[in-house]
Formats: C-alpha cells, structure tokens, sequence
C-alpha cells in the first residue's frame, strides 16, 4: 500500500484546498480498505451509527441536544480503534 505523497505534496504547497484534499484522501482510504465514515441508518432494530463495522445505538442520547451527541460519537470511535488496535496487538 503506497501512501498517497504527490496528494499530500499538492496540498502543502497550496495547489489544491483543504476540502479537496480531504476529498481525495478519504477516497484513497476507502480504495485501500480503510474506511473511516461513520454512517447513521434507521431502521426496524432502532437508530443507530456504524463505524468500522461496530453499531452503537442512539436511544439513550436525545437528539435535541447536538454536544452529547457528538461527545457520544467521538468517545466511540476512540473506543472502537482501541478495541480494534488491542485485538490487532494482542
């Protein structure tokens, strides 16, 4: 897997903007089998987020206060690559 460095050389020297290189990386990722997006889908089992492939459910979190929501967010993704960098040294 060869890192991306010419995307990386557009962006630093100013060729290119922050929202396009973010763009294309996430792209790149997601073509090497890294993908980082956490997708929200509602369904028949409740609301929820997947993120690397593990669920979390919104029940308890009430949407009409956004901060908890996305401290929620953020404390699971860190926890899921912990548990997936434990798993992966372990």
């Amino acid at each position: 897997m060869s890192f991306p460095k010419g995307l990386v050389r557009d962006y630093a020297a100013g060729r290119i903007s922050r929202q396009a290189f973010i763009a294309a990386f996430e792209e790149w990722q997601v073509s090497h089998g890294i993908d980082l997006r956490i997708k929200g889908r509602c369904d028949r089992m409740g609301t929820y987020v997947e993120y690397r492939g593990v669920r979390l459910y919104l029940s308890g979190i009430p949407r009409s206060c956004p901060v908890r929501l996305i401290d929620a967010l953020f404390a699971f993704c860190r926890k899921t690559d912990c548990e997936i960098n434990w798993r992966f040294i372990w």
